[in-house]
């Protein structure tokens, strides 16, 4: 009993090792897709200018609050006076004194006052402003546009990257395939080195040989510059260093013993992807036809208090040097010689044209998801057709290879075979991340994700 207690906590164990390091693996690739959105130097224009439509909502938001505004004045004006030498000027002086327009000071009569003092708090508040409400609207609708752009670039951006690391572990496995094949060449002319040696073989074959090695080192030699350019463009779409190292994440590796399923159900629920943004611009033409058509339709009320003081001296005694004054304004824009009706035809229009567009965005993105989702199903169909290639061609070829050392096929037939391996185990490698590229695909089309299991 205690020998298979600890029998079953060491299995345990090594399950939960196992499937930490997968879930480990698979970070890797999900820490690359984040660190590529916010290297982004597009996420960061885009990210700019979302603030920039936030701030712009708040601002037409704020207009509909009450304004206050301090303004204090002084003003000399420099005149020749009337003189009124002799004449009964007090009763006269007393009153225009009163009126703060001018003076009569020593027999003189000052029009207007040569120094007058100023200082007011004025408070607007609108009352009632139809375009203004609409004008929020419009910025709203606009920030939502902003906002989907944002979202769809950076889901296309992360199917991106996805692509571009596949590209990457596509071209290492196959280079890694092609060593397989450099090895086997290599054996073949080992293997025929030694027959010549023990006079089982004649020296023409190996020149064979020798061409069929050579044409595979050039191969791998190609597929070297190939990961490395991979390299290079993964690199760059993260916005590295070109030839920063790029770690191997191992979930994403080719399994020849896996079966490989969608683990999760066909969505084709309506998610807005490369056409929200079009609505939003559609509907904000629409509210922008409405606030200008407003403008003839309702009024603009208005309200308007100030309060200060006025006069030619600063004389608090003076019970008519404070002021207030309160205006309620109505304001209709009646007629403007047809140039309201002409911005309204023009927003009606540029409406029509991105609701046509959304409807037709709506249609591309249904039948993108379509043919993607129907390319995939077929691709992971052909799965059992690629696996059994590989099988038979490495039966073929084992079978052959053992009748050339017997001296009972030629090297013609074991290079061959060989060739038709080679090509098999490449192919298993290229269905593998045909898929994947094909997953990444469906995601940029869709901005939806089918996984693996």
């Amino acid at each position: 009993m205690m020998n298979r207690a600890h029998s079953a906590g060491i299995v345990f164990f090594l399950v939960i090792i196992i499937t930490t390091a997968s879930a480990g693996a698979q970070d890797i690739l999900e820490s690359y897709c984040e660190t590529g959105l916010r290297n982004n130097l597009t996420i960061h224009r885009l990210n700019s200018d979302y603030q920039n439509a936030l701030w712009a909502f708040t601002e037409s938001r704020r207009t509909a609050g009450p304004t206050v505004d301090y303004s204090a004045g002084y003003t000399k004006y420099i005149r020749e006076p009337i003189d009124l030498a002799g004449g009964h000027t007090g009763e006269i002086a007393d009153f225009l004194s009163q009126l703060q327009t001018s003076t009569i000071k020593n027999g003189k009569f000052y029009y207007p006052n040569p120094n007058q003092y100023s200082s007011a708090i004025q408070l607007t508040q609108n009352i009632y402003n139809r375009q203004n409400q609409y004008n929020r609207q419009v910025k709203e609708e606009s920030s939502k546009a902003v906002a989907s752009q944002l979202d769809d670039f950076k889901t296309e951006l992360d199917a991106q990257i996805r692509e571009a690391y596949f590209q990457y572990l596509q071209a290492n496995e196959l280079k890694q395939a092609t060593g397989r094949s450099v090895k086997i060449a290599q054996d073949n002319v080992d293997g025929i080195q030694l027959q010549i040696s023990q006079q089982k073989q004649t020296k023409e074959i190996l020149y064979r040989a020798k061409a069929d090695l050579s044409n595979k080192e050039a191969q791998y030699r190609d597929w070297e510059n190939a990961c490395m350019k991979a390299q290079f463009n993964f690199n760059f779409i993260l916005n590295r260093s070109f030839d920063e190292r790029i770690l191997i994440d191992s979930a994403y590796l080719f399994q020849s013993q896996h079966s490989y399923l969608l683990n999760n159900t066909r969505d084709t629920a309506y998610t807005g992807y490369h056409a929200s943004y079009l609505k939003h611009n559609a509907d904000a033409a629409g509210l922008q036809q409405r606030a200008i058509r407003s403008q003839a339709i309702t009024p603009v009320v208005q309200l308007k208090a100030t309060g200060g003081i006025s006069g030619s001296s600063i004389n608090f005694n003076n019970k008519r040097l404070p002021y207030s004054t309160f205006e309620l304004s109505l304001k209709w824009n009646l007629f403007n010689n047809g140039v309201n009706n002409s911005r309204a035809k023009q927003a009606y229009f540029q409406q029509q044209s991105l609701e046509a567009q959304y409807n037709s965005s709506l249609m591309q993105v249904a039948l993108n998801e379509r043919s993607a989702y129907s390319d995939i199903v077929t691709h992971l169909a052909n799965y059992q057709s690629s696996q059994a290639a590989y099988n038979n061609a490495d039966v073929y070829f084992r079978a052959v290879r053992s009748k050339f050392d017997l001296q009972m096929a030629t090297i013609l037939e074991l290079l061959d075979a060989e060739e038709q391996l080679r090509q098999a185990d490449a192919n298993l490698i290229k269905w593998y991340y045909n898929l994947q590229f094909k997953l990444a695909g469906y995601q940029k089309t869709t901005g939806k994700k089918l996984k693996l299991e």
